[in-house]
């Protein structure tokens, strides 16, 4: 799919409050209600430095111009076939895709924005090569203090199955409002279907 962004007011949230673990704890606008979420679909990092570049261009443009409360990366961030031979031959990507994450977040980071990330098919790498989904979502929660992102849990297929809590305002307590979920669309094989990948049944249970 080509470069694009998608922005949705769904919810609306303001995020620089602290939850307990020490991540942004997002909420609605005490004054309006509002949560504006800009969503980066289909980026494909890793294609060659010349569309990196406009990629990194793009990404801030939009960043600048719309000023969000919350960023989702919504699926291929990076190419998994852009990946080099000589690791996929090794069974071991994992400092690639490091360069690819470092490469995509690196605007949201800079700006300080928090921002979740959910795999698409192509931020799979083929099977028995590393890094796996849930290595990639483990390796983003715990390499940005601005990643919302959570490993899913054992049980559950995928790598990128979790909810972001959203709550009524600044200081609200208890049960959030509302949730964000994240969904792992997968990479291959759609419930015993050939083609690309879905989400799977446990992953809505």
């Amino acid at each position: 799919m080509g470069l694009h962004a998608v922005h949705w007011s769904l919810f609306a949230v303001t995020v620089l409050v602290v939850g307990a673990e020490g991540r942004p704890r997002m909420h609605f606008h005490d004054n309006t209600g509002e949560l504006k979420i800009l969503v980066f679909s289909d980026l494909h990092y890793g294609e060659g430095e010349d569309k990196d570049r406009r990629s990194d261009a793009f990404q801030r443009k939009m960043l600048e111009a719309e000023k969000p409360d919350m960023v989702v990366f919504n699926g291929d961030a990076y190419s998994d076939y852009s990946a080099p031979e000589s690791c996929k031959g090794s069974g071991d990507c994992t400092e690639w895709f490091k360069t690819q994450w470092g490469r995509f977040t690196s605007a949201v980071r800079q700006l300080q924005i928090p921002y979740a990330f959910t795999l698409g098919n192509h931020d799979h790498l083929p099977a028995g090569v590393k890094p796996d989904g849930k290595s990639v979502i483990t390796y983003d929660s715990t390499h940005s203090e601005w990643s919302l992102s959570r490993e899913a849990p054992p049980v559950v297929s995928g790598g990128s199955v979790y909810y972001v809590p959203v709550y009524e305002n600044s200081t609200a307590k208890g049960k959030p409002t509302g949730v964000l979920w994240m969904l792992d669309s997968g990479k291959e094989n759609c419930m015993g279907l050939k083609g690309w990948g879905c989400t799977t049944g446990d992953q809505i249970e």
